[in-house]
């Protein structure tokens, strides 16, 4: 399994959302210990979700395996995808970024080293969204105000520019 997880992390994969019960597969023990995993999954770029946001997956019950079917489904009636999150290089240049990460990233969370660092990293994620479009204020939104302000100053005509400038 974690190799499994180093892999999808390290090239960018998501696991879609699903849609049914949480299992896909089950041992079937009518006594004893009944087992019920999932270890039946779809994974797509951040690329593929841009192109079919909609995209989820359907656990189907089938009667004659221990698996559930997996049906990739590109309806729009069920899924809401959330964008994943990234991390923007340009948040440590924000005087704020250092202090919220000490709020938030140091305090201790009890449990495994791995609980605790998803704990941590899940809660760092949803702080730091919420500082971005407070502080950072989108920056995709700045830079494109900016560049449009560049474009109108380089559209005044050579002859205007000293009288532009002045003001």
């Amino acid at each position: 399994m974690k190799e499994l997880q180093d892999f999808t992390a390290s090239s960018d994969m998501i696991d879609l959302p699903f849609h049914g019960t949480s299992f896909t597969w089950a041992n079937r023990q009518r006594q004893g210990l009944w087992i019920e995993a999932r270890l039946d999954r779809f994974f797509c770029s951040a690329e593929w979700i841009e192109k079919f946001p909609t995209l989820f997956v359907d656990h189907i019950e089938v009667s004659s395996s221990d698996h559930k079917a997996l049906l990739l489904n590109f309806q729009q009636e069920f899924c809401y995808l959330k964008r994943p999150f990234r991390f923007e290089a340009c948040w440590l240049l924000e005087p704020t970024f250092e202090s919220v990460m000490q709020i938030e990233w140091f305090p201790y969370v009890p449990g495994s080293p791995s609980f605790s660092l998803h704990s941590k990293l899940s809660k760092l994620s949803k702080c730091l969204k919420s500082w971005n479009k407070l502080v950072v204020d989108n920056i995709h939104n700045r830079i494109n105000h900016l560049r449009a302000t560049l474009e109108n100053l380089h559209n005044i005509p050579i002859q205007d520019r000293d009288e532009h400038w002045k003001q």
